[in-house]
């Protein structure tokens, strides 16, 4: 639910990341907190400083109040009761939008006096993409193999077991392994192929 607010607002996951505010704004809030806000119609953070920044600290603040009401408001809802402080939902709200900082800064060309140069960021983001898919393919894979193996197993050792059938073969060990956490790929290499 607090995703799906995120996305109505715009500042969660979406490509491109809204524009930061002009550097001129940031400043006029810091100095006066009444003239310059961050607006709840238009909601950006500024991506260009860290997450804990005052206009960014004030903004996921201003969200989370906006939030709350809403999350009450659902019927048939258990919330966890430190879902019911605003200080906690500004914290989730600003673990939330990292990704989409991070998007915003690996889309900007590295400054004059950055370290790396323009060819050598690109590498290093196309590099960290490269790793990312990887570690999502192992994970569904994962996640895969334990489902499966978790439906065979019922249907092949469990049904004839609980049906009052003689094979007593099933190992409640190897039932736990699939069960939490899913089998990892070296306990793949023992399972007994389907059909």
């Amino acid at each position: 639910m607090l995703r799906a607010y995120l996305r109505s607002k715009g500042v969660f996951n979406q490509v491109p990341p809204k524009d930061p505010p002009t550097p001129d704004v940031v400043k006029a809030f810091e100095e006066d907190h009444v003239l310059s806000v961050p607006m709840l119609d238009d909601p950006r953070f500024d991506w260009v400083n860290p997450l804990t920044s005052p206009w960014n600290t004030e903004l996921s603040f201003r969200l989370a109040q906006d939030f709350k009401p809403k999350l009450e408001k659902v019927e048939h809802l258990s919330i966890p009761p430190n879902m019911s402080s605003t200080t906690f939902i500004q914290g989730v709200i600003s673990k939330k939008v990292r990704r989409t900082r991070q998007v915003y800064l690996d889309s900007c060309p590295p400054a004059l006096d950055a370290p790396e140069t323009a060819m050598q960021k690109e590498a290093r983001i196309k590099m960290k993409k490269q790793a990312r898919s990887k570690q999502d393919r192992r994970v569904s894979r994962r996640h895969g193999v334990s489902t499966d193996d978790v439906r065979w197993h019922k249907e092949t050792y469990l049904a004839p077991r609980l049906s009052g059938g003689a094979n007593a073969s099933y190992s409640s060990a190897h039932q736990a392994t699939l069960h939490f956490g899913g089998a990892s790929s070296e306990s793949t290499n023992y399972l007994v192929p389907r059909g």
